[in-house]
């Protein structure tokens, strides 16, 4: 039903069939009067009553009450056709004065919308007049005529589809032939294993015949020498080849073991010193060759240690050589030493050297690459189309 009230909303071309054989469980009562009870649904649709089944039964066949009441459609505009699917008859027929009706009925309504009923009073349609009184009917070839005229009883009717699925087992065992219409050069090469690749030749032509019994005889001599023993000799070769390798893998997995108690017996054994112990160890002459390593004059900072180290006694604080040296010891100290802050963070020359080295390697493939790096500035597109395409003011035409 949910069909049936989908084709009320359909524009399409309604055909309902009925069996007047009555092989499909209903009367031909009870088929009309399913159509007359869902025929509301077809209103203003081209309608056709379609009688199935004639190879079996047909209108003369039945009952006159039962003839009446299919024939008491045509009163109503609603036109009868009869058509046999087993003998192909009336089945193009059919379509053809459906598919008619749709299109005239489709042809009617354009007419009467307001496109085409404006323009209908300035259209001429001009019709040929017969020029001489001689007869010139349309031709049709004899085998279009043959497959209009389909009689299965004919021996010389076309072969189809139909009498192939026949023949060959019919419904579900049958299998369509699709090579048979390839248009190939040669009609022997529709059926090969493999299609025609280049200059008329087939993978298959390259394929020995005797493939097969070349195999078997390998077969043959593989098992005459698998029961001679050579394949056992073999295997007792690898096995000693694998021996003595799992051998020395395990030799060095003892080795790296032993390595690594080694190691942390040594750690565990020596003294580790805090930043805090080793500062307190050292002395002025450490820092004294810290700051020679470092590229700065220790001077200053020998005589600051000297001094702060040695006892001063209670009159040194008058003595004017003291306040001299005290005084050139402010002034020296009130001008900051200069330091080279690429050498910052680093504890010698060598190693200033050793991470030059490393950072114009690091930065080798970046330049090869002429890739921007992390310190160059780059600028995105300054005007993006999406912000400025079409942004034009009153009485502009500049669209950037």
């Amino acid at each position: 039903m949910q069909s049936i009230t989908a084709l009320a909303h359909l524009r399409a071309s309604v055909m309902f069939f009925i069996d007047l054989s009555e092989q499909c469980g209903y009367s031909v009562a009870e088929q009309m009067s399913l159509f007359h009870s869902i025929k509301p649904l077809f209103a203003n649709k081209p309608t056709l009553l379609v009688v199935s089944k004639i190879d079996t039964c047909t209108l003369d066949d039945i009952k006159p009450e039962e003839r009446q009441l299919v024939e008491a459609v045509r009163e109503e505009g609603i036109e009868i056709t009869q058509l046999s699917s087993y003998l192909d008859q009336g089945v193009i027929e059919t379509r053809d004065l459906a598919c008619d009706k749709l299109l005239q009925q489709r042809v009617d309504m354009k007419l009467k919308g307001h496109k085409v009923s404006n323009v209908l009073n300035k259209l001429n349609v001009a019709q040929p007049g017969r020029r001489d009184t001689v007869d010139r009917p349309a031709f049709i070839p004899d085998a279009v005529q043959k497959r209009r005229k389909y009689n299965p009883e004919d021996p010389d009717r076309p072969r189809l589809e139909r009498d192939l699925e026949a023949e060959g087992g019919g419904a579900g065992v049958f299998n369509v032939d699709l090579k048979k219409k390839y248009m190939l050069t040669n009609d022997e090469w529709k059926y090969d294993i493999i299609p025609e690749i280049m200059d008329g030749k087939n993978v298959a032509d390259f394929i020995d015949a005797d493939i097969e019994e070349k195999l078997a005889e390998l077969e043959r001599e593989e098992e005459k020498l698998a029961a001679e023993g050579l394949y056992d000799s073999l295997s007792e070769e690898e096995d000693e080849e694998e021996a003595r390798i799992k051998d020395i893998a395990r030799r060095i997995r003892e080795r790296k073991k032993v390595i690594a108690v080694e190691n942390r017996m040594h750690k565990a054994n020596k003294a580790q010193l805090t930043t805090k112990q080793k500062a307190t160890i050292a002395g002025a002459d450490d820092f004294v060759e810290h700051l020679q390593a470092l590229g700065l004059d220790p001077s200053v900072a020998e005589e600051r240690a000297q001094a702060v180290g040695r006892k001063r006694g209670r009159s040194e604080s008058r003595d004017p050589a003291v306040l001299l040296a005290r005084s050139s010891s402010l002034a020296a100290r009130a001008v900051s030493t200069q330091r080279d802050r690429s050498t910052m963070g680093l504890r010698d020359v060598r190693q200033k050297a050793v991470a030059d080295k490393m950072k114009a390697k690091s930065t080798r493939k970046m330049n090869t690459m002429a890739r921007a790096g992390e310190a160059d500035r780059s600028i995105s597109t300054k005007m993006p189309k999406h912000l400025f395409t079409g942004k034009r003011g009153v009485g502009s035409n500049d669209r950037r």
